[in-house]
């Protein structure tokens, strides 16, 4: 069974900014959840990489009005050249909030990979919470003062991952 849990933010009513993680341990899922929900930011976990998708789709959606991302935290393994090719479709419509990806298998083949979709950072397990905490706060700064031209950069990555994808299938 699929997890889905959500933390407000603790802004008492002003909007910080809104996080996707992506994390199949529920121990980490949960204490990601509490770390970054009490910095201030709404945060949304997902345990699989089809229930991270859905939420993106629901949030990129402008009929359906849950609110768009501002960053993503997800496990490199949940997002594969099918996940690139959706969120590629995404991006035609919306612009695609900028991923921080995780690993246990740090090798510099993933670390270029990632760079190439566009990841803002890869961070191998287990994770080192303050390391994680100033990525997120300096992205997430960074990113609202540039919002418009990352959305160019993130679908020209999106591109070359579907067609790394269609040369490996």
């Amino acid at each position: 069974m699929n997890e889905f849990r959500t933390t407000p933010s603790k802004t008492k009513g002003v909007r910080k900014h809104r996080l996707l993680i992506g994390e199949a341990n529920p121990a980490l899922r949960g204490y990601l959840l509490a770390v970054l929900g009490a910095d201030g930011h709404e945060v949304v976990a997902m345990a699989s990489g089809v229930d991270l998708m859905d939420a993106l789709a629901v949030s990129l959606h402008p009929e359906f009005g849950s609110g768009h991302f501002d960053l993503v935290i997800s496990e490199a393994r949940m997002l594969g050249a099918e996940e690139a090719r959706v969120l590629r479709r995404f991006g035609d419509r919306a612009k695609v909030p900028p991923f921080v990806l995780t690993t246990v298998f740090g090798d510099k083949e993933l670390q270029v990979k990632a760079k190439q979709f566009g990841a803002l950072a890869v961070l191998d397990k287990p994770l080192d919470i303050d390391e994680l905490r100033q990525i997120v706060n300096t992205s997430l700064h960074h990113l609202t003062e540039n919002r418009d031209s990352f959305g160019v950069a993130m679908g020209a990555t999106l591109n070359t991952i579907e067609r790394q994808g269609a040369a490996g299938e």
